[in-house]
């Protein structure tokens, strides 16, 4: 949650790709991703942010962009579209 609460306020995050944060920032596009227990690749991924204040600028709208998928209404419409579907699709994940 602390990860859209950041991406929301425009921030550019760097993240260790474990569980579901590879769902929530794509690496390069919105923020970092780094493998989990590599600090020197958090180093040089938090390095870059602060060295480069126009692409610190771009990941950030873009992580604003991209927090807005997750926000309640948004979940509540892909919920809802997918509930009142007569006909889901084969194949299409489960809800829940």
């Amino acid at each position: 949650l602390s990860l859209l609460e950041a991406m929301a306020s425009g921030l550019p995050v760097v993240a260790s790709a474990v569980g579901g944060i590879p769902a929530v920032v794509r690496d390069g596009d919105d923020g970092f991703l780094v493998p989990a227990g590599d600090v020197a690749a958090l180093g040089a991924a938090l390095v870059r942010l602060a060295g480069d204040p126009v692409r610190r600028a771009r990941l950030g709208e873009a992580a604003r962009r991209a927090a807005q998928a997750w926000s309640w209404n948004s979940i509540w419409e892909r919920h809802e579209a997918l509930l009142s579907d007569p006909h889901p699709r084969e194949g299409a994940p489960p809800c829940g």
